[in-house]
């Protein structure tokens, strides 16, 4: 009779032992799929997806087995949309993802994060068949029904709020109100998000989201009509004291957000120069060039470095005493950035007035500048300039 009892609590352990491996192992899968999303690795999500294939039996874990092989296909097409992959085969990786959800939720009637999931998919087979008004209405009605779902089962998924999100700011278009609301919807599931952190302990369960909300509060910041850059790459760089190896965030939307200060530095460059060659203010002009830069204006030598550039301003101070500049402007017509240095060039037109005769002088010049960061600041390190013909400018 021991024997016996002894022999079933084998059996039970040994039983039990199994399932723990059993479902330890997708978890590892799980986990590995979740880095090479962050990672942009397409090859190796593909190769989890089918490794997930011999789960699939387990009818405990089988709607999971089945959300985590959608996941991993769904993200395998929002990385290639990243990478410029052929459509059609982002169609393909979105349509199979969508069926496997689909699946999930079928095993699973209260599993939002499937029906969630499902409606990104069907965002996104929208925008590849944008084209196509028939099309676009037929993934329009699903997705609407996939959320619809969604927001029954679970209103307050913070996953729901990051798939909804496009949908909104894009129908917001430049009307800065909505893109305000967008925002502040990422900002809300952000807070729900963070505070189910300790409820979550099964690694089957979906819990990602908050570097994704992250990652999208950034965005929104840099595309926003009015861009909030600051605010975009706190955002960015909170994603990635997450997720240090995220491809998309730091090889994509930092550089972005980084190019979007760059511009509006130079931009500030430029208006700083407009604003102190108007009023004569040449103690702000000698500021806005680098200390080694050089001047090559029309009819003269270079002019090099610091010496020699105040020196040809005093002259042009004496020579400019006897004006008022009625105008100036700057239209700079390409702008490329390069990491420390910029290429700009376009067109600078000025008017001026003699004080005592009255007299009108009209110029324009064809210019191309050199600009370099000097301790963090962007100045101008090179410039040449020649006149445009007089017919030319009127």
């Amino acid at each position: 009779m021991h024997r016996i009892l002894w022999s079933t609590t084998l059996i039970l352990l040994a039983t039990l032992a199994s399932a723990g491996e059993n479902h330890s192992a997708p978890a590892d899968l799980v986990a590995q799929i979740r880095q090479a999303d962050y990672e942009g690795n397409r090859p190796a999500l593909q190769h989890l997806y089918e490794q997930l294939t011999p789960f699939l039996h387990d009818q405990v874990i089988s709607s999971r087995i089945r959300y985590w092989r959608g996941f991993a296909l769904w993200r395998r097409a929002l990385n290639g949309f990243n990478d410029s992959v052929d459509p059609k085969e982002i169609e393909h990786d979105l349509q199979s993802a969508a069926a496997e959800f689909q699946q999930a939720e079928a095993l699973d009637h209260t599993f939002a994060d499937a029906d969630v999931a499902r409606a990104s998919c069907l965002s996104n087979l929208l925008y590849l068949h944008r084209a196509d008004a028939v099309r676009v209405q037929e993934f329009a009605a699903q997705a609407r029904q996939a959320l619809k779902e969604a927001e029954t089962k679970a209103p307050d998924n913070a996953r729901l709020t990051w798939v909804q999100g496009p949908n909104l700011w894009y129908r917001a278009g430049d009307n800065e109100e909505l893109q305000k609301k967008t925002i502040e919807s990422y900002e809300r599931g952000l807070q729900v998000i963070r505070s189910q952190k300790a409820n979550t302990s099964d690694p089957l369960q979906p819990s990602w989201g908050e570097p994704e909300l992250l990652m999208n509060l950034a965005w929104s910041n840099l595309h926003r009509k009015t861009p909030d850059l600051d605010a975009s790459q706190r955002y960015a760089q909170s994603a990635l004291d997450l997720v240090p190896n995220w491809h998309y965030v730091r090889d994509i939307l930092m550089p972005q957000i980084q190019k979007a200060r760059d511009i509006a530095e130079i931009q500030k460059l430029r208006d700083r120069d407009i604003a102190a060659s108007k009023t004569g203010d040449f103690e702000t002009l000698k500021s806005l060039f680098t200390d080694d830069s050089v001047l090559m204006p029309p009819g003269a030598g270079f002019v090099r470095g610091r010496t020699n550039r105040e020196l040809a301003m005093q002259d042009i101070r004496e020579l400019t005493s006897h004006y008022d500049v009625l105008e100036y402007s700057e239209d700079f017509e390409e702008l490329n950035i390069y990491g420390n240095a910029a290429i700009e060039w376009g067109t600078i037109r000025g008017e001026m007035r003699q004080r005592q005769t009255g007299e009108l002088i009209r110029e324009s010049y064809k210019v191309m500048r050199i600009l370099a960061k000097e301790h963090g600041q962007w100045k101008i390190s090179r410039v040449i300039f020649n006149e445009m013909p007089a017919a030319k400018f009127q």
